[in-house]
C-alpha cells in the first residue's frame, strides 16, 4: 500500500511506487537497503531529498512485508 502523502511528495503514482524496489529511489551511492535513519531518496523529478527512515518486518496476508515510514528530515 501506498499512502496519499507519499504519492504528492514523491511524484510517483501508487501503481508505479507498487512496481519500484528500494533501489529505485535510492541514488546509488546511498543503496544499502531500507535501513532505520537518516538517508537519502530521489523523487519523480530526479531531486534528491533528506528522509529519516524507520522500517521493520512484518507478515501481511501470509507473506513477509516491510513497512517502512519516511519522513523528510
Amino acid at each position: 500500500m501506498v499512502n496519499d502523502a507519499a504519492v504528492a511528495r514523491y511524484g510517483f503514482s501508487s501503481e508505479e511506487f507498487l512496481a519500484m524496489t528500494v533501489g529505485d529511489i535510492l541514488p546509488e551511492e546511498h543503496y544499502r537497503g531500507v535501513e532505520s535513519g537518516v538517508t537519502r531518496h530521489r523523487i519523480k523529478s530526479g531531486e534528491i531529498i533528506d528522509v529519516s527512515v524507520t522500517s521493520y518486518d512484518i507478515d501481511w496476508e501470509d507473506r513477509r512485508a516491510r513497512v517502512v515510514v519516511a519522513s523528510q528530515a
